[in-house]
This record gives structure tokens, C-alpha cells and sequence, in this order.
């Protein structure tokens, strides 16, 4: 009798955390349509892919191009999710440890001033944008396609992340405004 108790209480914790988490993740997709996503990445993408992200804990949601070779990924972490996470005591924490993390190895240009950007603060990492409003942080990452070619590879890097740097910068002002509705 107890078993049968026990099976039906843990079914009922399965199926009530199943089906919380799709609504909470098809949100997250709604911040970026695939559209915007597409222009973003310069490729035709596939339906937002959600996921459940650790350091910090948050829902990300990925478009990947159909061939593979670009993609948009973000993700939005709560305080709430990031103190249950346990490692951090929240958004402005982690941006705060980052930015502390960058300058101690010094990585210049770390620092970002955006006029008429939403946010509290944004650090650049050469790779992620990370942008703390309010109890929030908002990390981007793009890896966008160019058919410019170069011919020196230190050249190259540095064009392409600060091509990086300008489509996570707009694909963070589209996210934060629709969140923050």
C-alpha cells in the first residue's frame, strides 16, 4: 500500500515538473524570434532549442543554423535561480566575479559603454555578453557567418569578434526589452 502511495506521489512530482518547465521554456524563446535570429547569425535557423543552464542556472535558449556552422544561444538567470543554484549570491555577483576575473588575467576591454542600452551593466569577454539588469543577467553568445576572407589570422579574430561584440550587443537589446515588458 505504501509503495503504491510513494509510486503515485513521485509520478505526480514527475509529471507536475514536466510540465512546468516547457512553459517557462517556451518563454524564453519568445524574447528572439527565429526571424531576428536568422538576421542575427546571417542563416536560415532552426526552431529555438530550450535547455536548463548551470554557472549561472537559467533557461537558454539556442537557434542553430540548418547547417550547423552559426548559432544565437542566450540565457536569463533570475537571483531567485541563482541562488538555488548555491554558488553565487546573485546576478550581480557573478558580473561583478567576471569582470574581477578579467581584470586580474588582464583582458582589456572588458568594460562596455552602450548608449540607450537596457541594463544596469555589460561586460564584453571577447566571446559573451553579459549584461546584469536589475535582478537579472542576460548572457549572449554569437557565432554569426561572414564570407569576408582575410589573410592574417590575428586580423581576422579580432574583425570577427567585434562583429560578435555589435550582434550580441542587439540580440541583448531586443531580449531585454521584451523581458522587461
Amino acid at each position: 500500500m505504501y509503495k503504491i502511495i510513494l509510486m503515485s506521489l513521485a509520478a505526480s512530482v514527475f509529471i507536475a515538473f514536466m510540465s512546468a518547465e516547457p512553459t517557462r521554456a517556451a518563454d524564453i524563446c519568445s524574447f528572439l524570434t527565429q526571424k531576428e535570429a536568422a538576421e542575427l547569425i546571417q542563416a536560415k535557423v532552426q526552431e529555438g532549442k530550450v535547455s536548463q543552464g548551470m554557472m549561472p542556472a537559467g533557461p537558454i535558449c539556442t537557434y542553430r543554423s540548418l547547417e550547423g556552422d552559426a548559432s544565437l544561444k542566450y540565457k536569463v538567470s533570475s537571483d531567485k535561480d541563482i541562488k538555488e543554484e548555491g554558488l553565487f549570491e546573485s546576478a550581480a555577483d557573478i558580473i561583478t566575479r567576471q569582470r574581477k576575473a578579467r581584470h586580474n588575467a588582464s583582458i582589456s576591454g572588458t568594460k562596455l559603454t552602450v548608449p540607450n542600452m537596457p541594463g544596469d551593466d555589460i561586460l564584453w569577454d571577447g566571446n559573451n555578453l553579459w549584461v546584469l539588469s536589475g535582478d537579472t543577467l542576460l548572457l549572449v553568445t554569437v557565432v554569426h557567418r561572414t564570407e569576408k576572407t582575410f589573410t592574417d589570422m590575428a586580423k581576422m579574430r579580432k574583425e570577427l569578434r567585434k562583429e560578435r561584440r555589435q550582434r550580441s550587443i542587439k540580440a541583448a537589446e531586443i531580449i531585454l526589452e521584451r523581458a522587461n515588458k
